[in-house]
């Protein structure tokens, strides 16, 4: 039936799951996440912006700790998140710094579908402090310096909550 409006050829398996990385997956249009839920909660103020980024470190913590389990270097671990959301089309970026000595961490997005549907990247915000914070074993804080919804990337920086 799906042929009659795209030749785009199917996700699902014959089962109608997507399973990449040996997990099942669902594929979710940007229209529906975020700016779909993003108009849900604008009536919510602030509390939007925090649920997004606790979301996003459960994600990021998630994610390093099967990286980790797959036995990917603790040193390529912050390359193998961006990776993955090339992959899954979630962003494009590079690290910048990666210093586990002052446990800092920066990168840039040079693409970021958050930045697409909003005012600040706090689910993303909340992935790389899930992430860094799981790597070196502290509670941390991600700040996003610049934003692409306002300039040409996202720039965020990873430090200690002690900081």
């Amino acid at each position: 039936m799906m042929e009659s409006i795209t030749d785009e050829p199917a996700l699902a398996d014959e089962n109608g799951k997507i399973i990449r990385i040996g997990e099942r997956w669902i594929a979710l249009s940007a229209r529906y996440w975020p700016s779909a839920f993003l108009e849900v909660v604008k009536g919510i103020g602030p509390v939007a912006n925090t649920f997004l980024y606790n979301f996003g470190k459960v994600c990021g913590e998630a994610i390093v700790s099967r990286y980790i389990e797959a036995g990917i270097p603790k040193d390529k671990v912050v390359e193998y998140v961006l990776a993955g959301g090339w992959y899954f089309g979630w962003c494009l970026g590079y690290v910048v710094k990666q210093d586990f000595k002052n446990k800092i961490l920066e990168t840039v997005l040079l693409e970021n579908f958050e930045a697409d549907y909003g005012k600040g990247c706090h689910f993303m915000r909340g992935v790389h402090a899930g992430a860094w914070g799981k790597l070196i074993g502290e509670k941390v804080y991600c700040e996003e310096l610049e934003c692409k919804s306002k300039g040409e990337v996202c720039r965020f920086v990873v430090k200690p909550e002690s900081d």
